[in-house]
């Protein structure tokens, strides 16, 4: 099983997740992954399945977060 350096590095698209109707915690730890991982110049999108609390909306990143069934079109 790889580490995940490993597959950060072999890998330049990320799909982020959390669970449903997601705290503080989770869309934490998403957000942080998300500027992580698009720090390296890699082509990440966070998508979940609840609306983000109002409580949490400071901290999300303006592009690049989507709530299902909005998923973005694979381009190209």
């Amino acid at each position: 099983m790889n580490n995940i350096s490993d597959v950060i590095k072999r890998h330049h698209n990320f799909l982020i997740t959390t669970h449903v109707r997601a705290d503080g915690d989770g869309l934490g730890s998403e957000v942080a992954l998300f500027h992580a991982l698009t720090g390296m110049g890699k082509s990440v999108a966070i998508a979940n399945d609840s609306p983000v609390p109002q409580i949490y909306k400071f901290f999300i990143p303006g592009t690049g977060m989507y709530i299902y069934p909005e998923i973005p079109k694979k381009s190209g």
